[in-house]
């Protein structure tokens, strides 16, 4: 019965993207997946947390109470080699693991109730290192960042099977390290750690990257990633060689120079921002803790604030409503802490055990209209 259920889901999100309008893209409020939340209202039936395992080679399924925050292990299910992000398309059933050392995308199918993971084949990026995978809202393509090649895939995702295929590859600076949307999902930055920029695209219609500019983050500054707040015209970088947060504003999809910079912790690897937009997170690698700041009307930041965390923090993310957080790191455990809606403070609530070399957490939701 479930099966006949699911399959009759999918049957319906097909039927509803074929409606869009042809000229639908990223971001655009016209589209009729995008203004279905406008005429039913929409329901969470479950909250997963996926959380990737650098050195287990594997990824483990957590449900999350939404009345607590705590976790309950659902699953694991073995990933490629030395798995480093983590994304998800058409509302979390299809999730994906790129895999730095295998080089190559793990698919995998999520049942909506369970949140049980099943394997759906894998994608090769040969010799690409792929570091980050990053899917858009409605999930009909999806970009890899590959560290070794310089440049990023074009990903197509089947919305039927969830699998990909890669349509095109467009170069981006030297070791693309991290990739992420602005609000609207029609501009997209490339964080280049060893060319020290970022790389600024707008993306077209058919999932295309054209290139708006290449933007110097400083020399030696090591950028690792970026954050942007919801608000569209403010963007965070963590300088991971300086162990700092440089300020940018937006327009029009290209990044501004440094606005100012914010000493963090050290080796601040990756960087986080409050669904609020009101605090942003250096999560800090080596120096075990965790910088919290807070955002001023003008973008710029105030603090930091430091939160000890287990030894050598990687993975950091919120679940939707801000509530709750959760962090990963060399311990194999995922931490669980309250987020302090006034201050954006961290209080540690509960502790899971995760994989070995836990380092990529991802928040998954299962909704119905």
């Amino acid at each position: 019965m479930r099966k006949i259920l699911w399959t009759l889901l999918l049957a319906w999100l097909q039927l509803l993207a074929c409606s869009a309008p042809a000229q639908c893209k990223i971001g655009d409020s016209s589209c009729a997946l995008n203004s279905l939340p406008l005429l039913f209202s929409r329901t969470i039936l479950a909250r997963f947390l996926f959380s990737a395992n650098q050195t287990g080679n594997n990824l483990n399924v957590y449900r999350i109470s939404q009345a607590t925050g705590q976790l309950t292990s659902v699953g694991t299910i073995a990933a490629g080699t030395y798995p480093t992000s983590v994304g998800s398309a058409l509302d979390s059933r299809f999730v994906y693991v790129s895999n730095q050392n295998s080089n190559d995308i793990t698919q995998l199918i999520v049942d909506p109730i369970s949140g049980a993971p099943t394997a759906n084949g894998s994608l090769t990026i040969a010799g690409g290192s792929p570091q980050a995978i990053l899917i858009p809202t409605g999930g009909q393509f999806g970009f890899s960042a590959n560290y070794a090649l310089n440049n990023l895939s074009n990903l197509v995702i089947n919305s039927m099977t969830g699998q990909l295929t890669q349509s095109s590859v467009t170069g981006a600076g030297t070791s693309p390290q991290g990739i992420v949307f602005d609000s609207t999902q029609s501009n997209l930055f490339s964080v280049n750690f060893n060319s020290n920029n970022v790389s600024c695209f707008s993306v077209t219609a058919n999932g295309g990257l054209s290139l708006n500019a290449t933007v110097s983050t400083g020399g030696g500054s090591g950028p690792f990633e970026m954050v942007i707040h919801p608000n569209g015209r403010f963007a965070y970088v963590s300088l991971s060689t300086l162990g700092q947060v440089s300020v940018h504003s937006i327009t029009n999809g290209v990044l501004s120079s440094s606005l100012a910079t914010y000493g963090a912790g050290t080796s601040n690897k990756h960087i986080v921002i409050h669904p609020s937009g009101s605090f942003v997170y250096a999560v800090n690698f080596g120096s075990s803790n965790i910088s919290i700041f807070t955002v001023q009307s003008n973008g710029l930041l105030s603090g930091p604030t430091n939160v000890t965390t287990p030894a050598n923090p990687l993975g950091f993310v919120f679940e939707p409503g801000g509530k709750y957080a959760y962090g990963a790191g060399g311990l194999s455990t995922i931490t669980t802490y309250s987020v302090d809606s006034t201050t954006g403070s961290l209080t540690a609530i509960g502790t899971t055990n995760s994989g070995t070399g836990s380092s990529s957490l991802s928040v998954g939701l299962f909704s119905t209209f």
